[in-house]
């Protein structure tokens, strides 16, 4: 068992939210890192592609508002008065940042959404501290393992990490103990979505010519993924932009395009794990490009983009899709998982759905004839 790094000096800063800028993955390897702006999502595109950039943009807007002005079954219902609506589900997802989808991921995975509550106790470590206010801070770290425990987490450490100051006394240090906690429930929430998706023995799995552990595989497909759409997207915007996109009468610019990515992406995928000497298909506890997604108790089915191990979905889609996208809610109700929407970046870029927010869907048992 590796011994726990040291925690950080007395003083330093809050470390960042796990959802927010990650500087290097879950294994400690380097994340290397986008440099364009992500405040300007048109500087992604070409320039000469920019205009029918936009125009996609304003058919996914278009799109999303006649969505917004359905009713939903109860399953969101924004409130106070007439302030402007956000699409649905956009309270409801973990972007990838960085290439951190390991991050994404976990934080999607607990099942009370504890680690987005963490930036408002890190900030009020911070202002304690300033104040010398020991006794909230501690109020503050028993709310951390109380909430750790009610999200199954057995192994919650009562230790605190201590720190010299002035005067050479040895005092608690709480921000440090909060960050501690913090990378322990990352670590339980890691080991319990890899339990589920590649099963117990997860850990002595090697996948590929390449001796893959499934994490690094989970990386390797989604990075794959990633550069394959955003790629595939800049080609469809430049075949549009001439007239030589194929379009069928009636179809929409933005089906068409992802006709088009979905194509690339599916024979990408398929060219890569055949390089890799993985067989893909329907039956696969490895990977599944477009294959149906079954239950023996009806005869709905689903056809994810990718499915990894027993049941991470990875999805490649120009529209933004939340907890409450039927497609989304059809797939948990058949085999409940973990959900990674993979859209260009010049869109917006990738995310994972937490599954704590999607309601299923009832499904008619098999041979049922309406």
């Amino acid at each position: 068992m590796k011994p726990r790094p040291p925690a950080p000096p007395a003083g330093s800063p809050p470390p960042p939210f796990a959802g927010r800028v990650i500087s290097e993955d879950s294994g400690g390897g380097p994340i290397q890192r986008d440099n364009r702006d992500h405040s300007q999502p048109d500087s992604f595109i070409p320039e000469h592609l920019r205009d029918i950039h936009r125009q996609v943009v304003r058919e996914l807007i278009a799109e999303q508002a006649r969505e917004d002005s359905l009713p939903d079954s109860g399953d969101f219902i924004p409130t106070g008065g007439s302030a402007p609506r956000a699409p649905r589900g956009m309270r409801a997802v973990s972007p990838v940042v960085n290439q951190g989808w390991d991050a994404a991921l976990n934080l999607a995975a607990g099942p009370i959404g504890f680690l987005g509550e963490l930036p408002a106790p890190y900030n009020d470590l911070a202002r304690m501290r300033q104040i010398n206010d020991r006794a909230n801070a501690k109020r503050q770290i028993d709310y951390m393992r109380q909430r750790m425990r009610e999200a199954g987490m057995t192994n919650v450490s009562n230790e605190y990490q201590m720190a010299w100051v002035n005067g050479g006394n040895l005092v608690r240090d709480y921000q440090a103990t909060a960050q501690r906690l913090q990378s322990d429930y990352n670590a339980f929430l890691q080991d319990r979505r890899l339990r589920a998706t590649w099963g117990e023995n997860y850990r002595n799995i090697r996948i590929g010519n390449q001796n893959m552990t499934p994490m690094q595989f989970e990386r390797w497909v989604s990075n794959l993924q990633q550069r394959t759409v955003n790629e595939a997207y800049e080609e469809a915007l430049d075949l549009a932009s001439r007239n030589q996109l194929i379009r069928s009468h009636g179809v929409s610019l933005n089906t068409a395009i992802g006709n088009y990515i979905d194509g690339a992406v599916r024979s990408r995928l398929r060219e890569e794990f055949s390089n890799m000497g993985i067989d893909e298909n329907q039956q696969s506890r490895i990977a599944a490009v477009n294959r149906h997604l079954i239950t023996p108790d009806s005869d709905k089915y689903g056809i994810p983009d990718l499915r990894l191990g027993n049941n991470l979905y990875l999805d490649s889609t120009l529209a933004f899709k939340s907890p409450n996208t039927l497609q989304i809610r059809r797939w948990h109700s058949i085999r409940e998982g973990h959900y990674m929407i993979i859209r260009p970046d010049a869109l917006g870029g990738s995310y994972a759905i937490p599954a704590r927010n999607i309601n299923k869907v009832p499904l008619p048992p098999k041979g049922f004839m309406p």
